[in-house]
Formats: structure tokens, C-alpha cells, sequence
């Protein structure tokens, strides 16, 4: 059976069989990794009350509080991507809808708006991973220091480093694609021209 659960880090729906609950995955929205959570059994309730008070439970259980935050970095750049206008300060909630929005009618990202999204997150990328360093460095040269501190820190940072190198290796991957295809259609047009 398939299932719908919200992507930990950038909102997006994701739509799984139910077997796979559990797993942590790449969001194919944002491509960071998730974990797939189904949502709890609703109850069947027996009136319109008991109906009520299960959505309330749901809702407390579920928590709605995120889609009041600010908007983040990485709906920006998703935004961004899939070419939507907006206004700056829009909340998690309004973001979200958006980038479904997009989404389910079918929108695709351009060479453009790749770049723009890119350029917007491999920024925020990168203040994270200089946060990190910065973070390591300042572990590093406290002489109270734990192995298991040093460890953890050394974890981040790894972790930091690696999602800004996939990055880059998306950014890449996307360059070349196009440049293949710039190759392609100068060859038909030379190949036209000479009447192959």
C-alpha cells in the first residue's frame, strides 16, 4: 500500500510503500536524506465528535508548528527551481504548498533556474560547512576535549563536507548535460548544412 510522509528537511511530500517505513532515504525533491515515517492509523470514529477529537490528536501528534517557521534555505532553492515567484517571508506552511503546487502540475526545472537554485543553496551549503569548521576548530583547541567530542565534531563535519561536494557533483552532472546538448545540436547543424 502506498503511503505519503512529509520530507525532514525540506517539507516536500514524499509517496512510499508502506514496507519501506522506516528507511532513510534521498528526498527526490531536495536529495538530503530522510527518514520515511507513515502516519499514524487514524481511528475509526463512531461520531462526529470522536472524528473531531481523533483530528486533534493527529494534529498534536503530527505537529502543524513547523509550517508557521520561516521559510528555509532549501525551499528557497526548491522554489527557485521549480521557477515559482515569491515573495520573501513566506512560512514553512505556504512554502511547502508551493513546491507541491509546482510539482503536481508538472513543472520542470530549467538551465536557469538550476543555476539560480544551485547558486542559493550551494551559498547556504557553504555557511554550513564553515560553521562546521569553525565549530571543529573551536573543539579542537579546548584542551577539556572528549574523544567522544572530537568524534562527533569530526562527524559533522565530515557530513558537511560530503553534502557540499554532492553538490557540486550535481552542478557538474548538470553542466555537462547541457553542453552535451549544445554539442548535438551544433553537429545537426553542421551535418544539415552539409546535406547529411
Amino acid at each position: 500500500m502506498l503511503i505519503k510522509c512529509s520530507c525532514q528537511q525540506c517539507n516536500g511530500h514524499i509517496e512510499f510503500d508502506n514496507s519501506h517505513n522506516g528507511l532513510s532515504v534521498k528526498c527526490p525533491h531536495c536529495f538530503e536524506i530522510t527518514k520515511l515515517v507513515a502516519p499514524p492509523a487514524e481511528p475509526i470514529a463512531e461520531t462526529t465528535v470522536h472524528s473531531q477529537a481523533g483530528n486533534n490528536f493527529r494534529n498534536s501528534f503530527m505537529g502543524d508548528e513547523w509550517k508557521s517557521d520561516p521559510m528555509s534555505e532549501k525551499q528557497k532553492a526548491m522554489l527557485i527551481l521549480y521557477g515559482v515567484i515569491f515573495k520573501e517571508g513566506l512560512t514553512k506552511g505556504e512554502a511547502a504548498q508551493l513546491i507541491d503546487n509546482a510539482i503536481n502540475t508538472g513543472a520542470k526545472p530549467t538551465v536557469e533556474t538550476q543555476a539560480k537554485a544551485g547558486e542559493v543553496w550551494g551559498n547556504y551549503r557553504l555557511t554550513k560547512v564553515v560553521e562546521e569548521m569553525t565549530r571543529a576548530v573551536e573543539i579542537i583547541s579546548d584542551e577539556a576535549t572528549t574523544i567522544k567530542t572530537l568524534k562527533e565534531a569530526k562527524k559533522k563535519l565530515k557530513e558537511s563536507v560530503q553534502n557540499f561536494t554532492e553538490l557540486i557533483d550535481r552542478r557538474i552532472e548538470t553542466i555537462q548535460d547541457v553542453n552535451r546538448e549544445i554539442r548535438y545540436e551544433k553537429t545537426s547543424e553542421w551535418l544539415k548544412e552539409r546535406g547529411f
